[in-house]
């Protein structure tokens, strides 16, 4: 990188009260002519740095975008076709190359993406890879295919896992209130599970039942201790109905 440009000769001018950049030379020429040449100079130099940075963009790997190299080099991309135009050119002809180049980082990602475990939501997945899902099913559909059948699968896991959680919910609540002498009602076996992982009345009344029956009791049967049914419970009736409960 060059020094910095120093400011042209108006605005220290202005800066010094004077109204123009002749005023200055009227007072000064000698220092302002070499203000001037020492401009001059620091300039060229400026130019030729840039024209390096321009030709080491042109010919990277993998290729830059015209924009992407104004941005880095602080200017605009009407200034580097306007000082560097042959320069420039090679850039904006590497366009597709750089497209093929960006296809293939995207399908990196997403392989990667779809190895991962547990898999990343779709937001993480557009953030990490620049593009949505619905774009990326358009430029891959083979890989969104593996990545649809990984986020199936990982959901019917999850399922089976919160499933598998509130039956084991439920036959300790069921036993806790046998071994306590109270028939494990519906109501009440619910209302002794703490932030129960599901709220399926019918996952809740077969499990119930599976406890009892490996318990080897009668559902209608009194639990141990002869407290039989209290008065208020809903029991097992089948007229309590399939609705979820709410704790």
């Amino acid at each position: 990188m060059t020094q910095p440009i120093p400011p042209p000769l108006k605005p220290i001018a202005i800066g010094l009260g004077l109204c123009s950049a002749v005023s200055l030379y009227s007072r000064f020429p000698d220092l302002c002519k070499a203000f001037t040449e020492k401009y001059a100079l620091i300039r060229k130099a400026e130019i030729e740095w840039r024209s390096k940075e321009v030709a080491a963009a042109a010919d990277r790997t993998p290729p830059l975008a015209l924009k992407e190299v104004a941005a880095q080099l602080g200017v605009t991309e009407e200034t580097l076709m306007y000082r560097y135009p042959d320069l420039c050119g090679k850039i904006v002809a590497r366009a597709s190359e750089r497209k093929a180049f960006e296809l293939e980082r995207q399908r990196r990602e997403f392989q990667a993406v779809i190895m991962e475990a547990p898999v990343p939501s779709t937001r993480a997945i557009a953030a990490r890879i620049g593009l949505t899902l619905s774009y990326l099913r358009k430029l891959h559909p083979d890989l969104y295919a593996q990545f649809r059948e990984r986020s199936d699968e990982a959901r019917r896991l999850a399922a089976s896992t919160r499933r598998s959680v509130f039956e084991a919910e439920i036959r300790s609540a069921a036993i806790e209130l046998i071994d306590r002498g109270i028939r494990p009602s519906r109501k009440r076996v619910f209302a002794s599970i703490e932030n129960p992982a599901l709220k399926s009345t019918k996952i809740l009344d077969r499990q119930i039942a599976e406890t009892l029956f490996e318990l080897k009791l009668a559902p209608g049967a009194p639990p141990p201790g002869g407290l039989g049914t209290q008065p208020g419970s809903l029991g097992l009736e089948s007229s309590a109905g399939r609705a979820v409960l709410e704790p």
